[in-house]
């Protein structure tokens, strides 16, 4: 299920979509009657682009209602699932599919737990220092607002304290720990 508010609004919307596809077809099938009816022949050129154009936007409306609720419940589920994280004695990394996402450990200050529903909480990473940013391969974190590239958030996590406890750790390249 969505859990932001802009997840809930895109699944209103897809909602609302597939309300208009069903208001839609409710209203062509008796338009379609009219100009029969009214004497243009259904194997007529005319009759054949209406009934492609109004398929065409019945398909397109539906198309972006199918879309939108993918985007706001099926691929953030997804994204979640395939996401892996290692911490090693120097650097954070988070990876999922071909994007990789590096950051120090030295530069994390702070990790702050949100709660995330069903017994789990999300751990977002502080940083710190002038060049306090993890690393990805399209550039430095940060340039978009949301979407699907990573963040220096753990999202998910059933041990949300001995998670922060590790990342709070100062780094010493002596210990190799993982989590």
């Amino acid at each position: 299920m969505p859990h932001s508010q802009r997840e809930w609004a895109s699944l209103g919307i897809a909602v609302f979509l597939l309300f208009a596809v069903g208001k839609m077809l409710d209203n062509t099938v008796p338009a379609l009657h009219k100009v029969v009816e009214s004497g243009l022949p259904v194997r007529s050129f005319p009759f054949i682009a209406l009934v492609f154009g109004l398929s065409l936007a019945v398909a397109m409306v539906l198309a972006a209602a199918c879309y939108i609720a993918y985007d706001a419940v099926i691929r953030p589920a997804t994204l979640m699932k395939d996401t892996r994280y290692l911490i090693t004695n120097k650097r954070v990394l988070i990876q999922r599919d071909l994007e990789e996402l590096h950051l120090d450990r030295e530069r994390i200050v702070d990790v702050i737990d949100t709660p995330a529903g069903d017994g789990v909480r999300h751990l977002f990473m502080v940083l710190d220092g002038p060049r306090a940013r993890a690393l990805a391969a399209s550039g430095a974190f940060g340039e978009l607002g949301r979407g699907p590239h990573l963040r220096p958030v753990f999202e998910a996590v059933e041990d949300a304290e001995g998670a922060s406890q590790i990342l709070r750790q100062p780094t010493d390249p002596e210990l190799p720990h993982a989590a």
